[in-house]
């Protein structure tokens, strides 16, 4: 709805009901930054405290938003964080739109002396963003967050087709291989998984979350079932592993960890293929690959977008 003044009105929500959840739940690409659940986990203590709003432009609903805050010394030091948001209901989500979020977000928490806000908005970047943030006193501190999106209402022949030839010539090697996925939503596989990972991770020195956060966000999600670990399996011995947190209509990959056996039987690529299937018949609309850059991971970054998604830059870290 594009209105020719958007007013806008962040509609603060009672804690953690359930109208937080149907709110976010109409978000067809949601974020796991932005899932209530998410944020329970993160929010480690009574300092910290999760806020949700409806966002109404014009009396319409029009969005979802979680702020985290934290308040110290009886309130003079209040922490601000807007992580990924806010989020769209369809039919909005234009920069005017993202404007008037501005401006009303600006009246909920002027700026003042001791309020440190961090903004990280769900939205592409661009030179118009970055004019609207600098207008409403937000200042660029770091460069975008990549991710690439699979669109999962396409029909599963449409989404292979979108695979790049050369990782279709890999999952066709797997899938020859006979190689097994086996899924896993109760948790039974995690200590495999994050012992992998870990053993991975310590290999390799690459950076990514540590293993006990893993392990209390993978428990949580578990709790709430949103949790999905997949294996692939040659003869029954376990090659490769993933792991998809689920949330409102989208899905987003988090961890994975691969054998030197998985690698030359491209169990990845079964793996993430299967996913697609599998969140697809779910009834999941979007898959978040997880983020990707071009400095430390380009191998990363270019096994996903062998997958055809749609690739992304947010707007970056303001302050």
């Amino acid at each position: 709805m594009n209105a020719p003044h958007a007013q806008c009105q962040i509609n603060w929500l009672p804690e953690y009901s359930n109208i937080s959840k149907e709110c976010f739940g109409k978000v067809k690409n949601s974020n796991l930054l932005q899932d209530l659940s998410y944020r329970v986990v993160c929010e480690g203590g009574p300092l910290k405290s999760a806020r949700t709003a409806l966002i109404l432009m014009n009396g319409h609903e029009a969005g979802y938003v979680q702020i985290l805050e934290m308040h110290l010394i009886g309130g003079l030091l209040h922490f601000v964080s807007l992580d990924r948001g806010p989020l769209w209901f369809n039919g909005f989500g234009t920069p005017k739109h993202f404007a008037a979020f501005c401006t009303a977000l600006r009246g909920e928490y002027p700026q003042r002396l001791g309020r440190f806000m961090r903004f990280i908005p769900e939205i592409e970047d661009s030179s118009t963003i970055e004019k609207i943030l600098t207008a409403h006193g937000f200042r660029k501190k770091s460069p975008g967050y990549q991710t690439i999106w699979i669109d999962l209402t396409q029909s599963s022949q449409d989404l292979r087709a979108r695979l790049k030839g050369n990782w279709r010539g890999h999952l066709h090697q797997a899938e020859n291989a006979g190689l097994e996925v086996q899924w896993d939503t109760k948790g039974l596989y995690l200590d495999w998984l994050l012992g992998g990972y870990a053993s991975d991770k310590a290999a390799k020195g690459y950076s990514g979350p540590s293993v006990p956060f893993m392990h209390k966000l993978a428990a949580h999600y578990n709790e709430e079932g949103g949790l999905l670990i997949g294996r692939a399996l040659d003869r029954g011995r376990p090659l490769a592993g993933i792991l998809i947190l689920c949330h409102g209509q989208s899905a987003t990959y988090q961890i994975g960890w691969n054998s030197a056996r998985g690698r030359e039987k491209c169990a990845h690529n079964i793996l993430l293929w299967q996913s697609l299937l599998y969140l697809k018949d779910k009834g999941f609309c979007s898959f978040d690959l997880g983020g990707v850059n071009d400095e430390t991971a380009k191998g990363v970054k270019k096994f996903k977008q062998g997958l055809g998604g749609r690739g992304v830059t947010l707007a970056g870290l303001y302050r």
